[in-house]
């Protein structure tokens, strides 16, 4: 297998769609600095190898934080992060920010086990819909098509699993259920093993609890 979790974005593509409720200016600068420096490592799949900042019997493991999934999160994300700068047709969606010290963290909501998509909605109206349904007429719950959240460092940069939690929770105003260090390539092997009939967040709280 090439990068871990290669498999996390099938056929993905980004769809820049607007929305009438666009995030902060700054919070647009920030998004799009930090995401233009993405490499093809950080784009669709989960990040791991080398750039782990612990190991364990030779085993690269990545610094993390998860969130199970929740309507309050959903709406943190829109209201602190704004529009996803990647929305992919397997569910996932994903932001960039930096922290105070120059990290670039990437964030993402990972799909369900066995995700399919909503009838009648392409994959880039999935998170507006679910945005909608929070403040309106409810046509899809956020746990109907997403597992969780995970937050993590886009570039492989060293930075510890508290000091990334403390970080990610101050961005969004949610602490995290979990952080620590876990083993991405395997979660991404089991993820393609499977053909995505299982849960990555699953997968990333069992790690954690272990």
């Amino acid at each position: 297998m090439d990068v871990a979790g290669a498999a996390l974005v099938v056929a993905g593509g980004r769809a820049d769609r607007s929305s009438p409720e666009q995030p902060a200016r700054t919070r647009q600068k920030t998004t799009a600095a930090v995401a233009a420096r993405r490499t093809p490592v950080s784009v669709g799949r989960l990040t791991g190898g080398a750039d782990g900042i612990g190991s364990l019997g030779g085993m690269a493991r990545t610094a993390t934080a998860v969130w199970r999934i929740r309507p309050e999160l959903v709406l943190a994300l829109a209201e602190r992060l704004g529009e996803p700068v990647d929305r992919y047709v397997n569910g996932s969606q994903t932001w960039f920010t930096e922290t105070p010290g120059g990290v670039a963290l990437e964030w993402r909501l990972h799909p369900v086990a066995g995700y399919v998509k909503p009838k009648g909605l392409g994959h880039d109206e999935v998170w507006d819909v679910a945005v909608e349904s929070q403040i309106g007429e409810v046509r899809l719950r956020p746990e109907e098509v997403w597992g969780g959240l995970e937050c993590f460092a886009a570039y492989g940069d060293d930075i510890e699993p508290a000091t990334l939690g403390a970080a990610a929770a101050q961005e969004i105003g949610l602490a995290p259920d979990a952080t620590g260090l876990v083993d991405h390539e395997s979660i991404g092997n089991e993820w393609e093993r499977t053909r995505g009939a299982v849960s990555i967040i699953d997968l990333l709280l069992a790690q954690l609890a272990g």
